[in-house]
């Protein structure tokens, strides 16, 4: 099987650089999985005897699953260095800017929105996202606070 690396990998004194393909028989097949799932390794499917890397694989960006709106966010390194800033600041250094935020910068506001707990982010966020138009999981009655039932339970309780 013949692999694409997508870290800069050395086997048996030869060293492959990003998107260079990995020769059969050069990955030993016991070590292939650690390397696939550490992202060192990808596989390239064979079609026709020729060989096309897999489409799936993209070293530019990363698939972040988000387990609350239950959907993956595609995001690239730019975009998580601007989030990790974003979540460090106060939360009126990150309304700010969250308010400058454009269309390219939708995966950080997704971001935000689902791992910043502070509601006033998540404000800010929403309002953003209506700002610019954009289709998204997003549902502002979903972060809103439930209502409390009175104490005495419904009117059929018996």
């Amino acid at each position: 099987m013949n692999y694409v690396a997508l870290k800069p990998v050395n086997f048996g004194g030869k060293r492959y650089k990003i998107g260079e393909t990995i020769p059969e028989g050069v990955v030993d097949e016991r070590r292939s999985l650690f390397l696939k799932k550490s992202g060192h390794i990808a596989e390239v499917a064979s079609v026709n005897g020729a060989y096309a890397e897999d489409l799936n694989v993209n070293t530019n960006t990363l698939s972040i699953p988000l387990l609350q709106s239950k959907h993956e966010l595609a995001v690239n390194a730019q975009q998580l260095v601007q989030f990790f800033a974003t979540i460090q600041k106060t939360m009126e250094e990150a309304k700010i800017e969250i308010a400058t935020m454009t269309e390219e910068d939708v995966p950080v506001l997704q971001l935000l929105h689902e791992i910043d707990s502070r509601k006033g982010i998540k404000a800010a966020v929403e309002t953003r996202l209506a700002d610019l138009s954009v289709d998204s999981d997003i549902n502002p009655e979903e972060t809103e606070e439930p209502e409390e039932q009175p104490e005495g339970g419904e009117e059929n309780d018996v």
